[in-house]
């Protein structure tokens, strides 16, 4: 609607409501921490705007809460701590901010998640273990950060929802596990532009429902199984 302008704090006396989406305009400035009264609040949907500041700590208030997406705006900061009270969560989506930091185990207070999209930002560090954990996850994407560590040896022993895995352009190193044929339901597999190194296991070739396979830009050895 192109509207432009920041969020009100009477916003927070509409006490009864459960969706909000403001998608798509050029809304700017921080939002207003009276919107921690929008108890009933289930949906939130602030991509692409301007909106800035820290990822707010009064969303842990909104317990209803089962989807945010923040993406393409100018958020910044750490996430550490600012999701376990969400535990009805299913969607994050923060995509093309200026999040840094490291991610923590807090994820495993969100055991119905099953989109996390965090790319295009500025995260460090390993991905957390409580992530491969999460027996509800469909889509795993952190896309261009700077992420390091390794993956675990057996990564899809409790992802059996797994679709995508998008990790490409960060700095994880390692080979790619074998494990990572237990996936039944992956569709992308998306490692590029990291260290990985080694050869490339032939469990990957287990993957009969795999449509995109991105493996360029690391260090790979060996030949392909035939």
């Amino acid at each position: 609607m192109g509207i432009a302008g920041t969020i009100p704090p009477e916003l927070g006396n509409l006490s009864f409501l459960v969706w909000l989406n403001v998608r798509n305009n050029s809304f700017h400035g921080h939002l207003p921490t009276e919107l921690s009264r929008l108890h009933r609040l289930k949906y939130i949907n602030l991509a692409s705007n301007d909106f800035e500041g820290k990822f707010p700590s009064w969303l842990g208030c909104l317990s209803a809460l089962w989807y945010i997406n923040f993406e393409y705006n100018r958020f910044s900061g750490s996430l550490s701590g600012r999701l376990s009270n969400l535990t009805k969560l299913e969607v994050i989506g923060l995509d093309g901010n200026f999040f840094t930091g490291s991610l923590s185990e807090e994820f495993r207070a969100l055991p119905k998640l099953r989109v996390l999209d965090i790319q295009h930002n500025q995260l460090v560090g390993p991905l957390p273990q409580a992530l491969f954990n999460l027996s509800s996850l469909q889509r795993i994407a952190f896309t261009n950060n700077s992420l390091s560590g390794y993956l675990p040896a057996r990564i899809c022993d409790y992802l059996p929802q797994l679709q995508g895995l998008y990790l490409s352009l960060n700095n994880i190193e390692g080979e790619i596990p074998s494990g990572i044929g237990e996936c039944s339901r992956l569709q992308v597999l998306s490692l590029s532009y990291n260290k990985f190194g080694g050869y490339i296991p032939r469990e990957i070739w287990n993957l009969t429902t795999l449509i995109g396979l991105y493996l360029g830009g690391n260090d790979l050895t060996g030949k392909l199984p035939t």
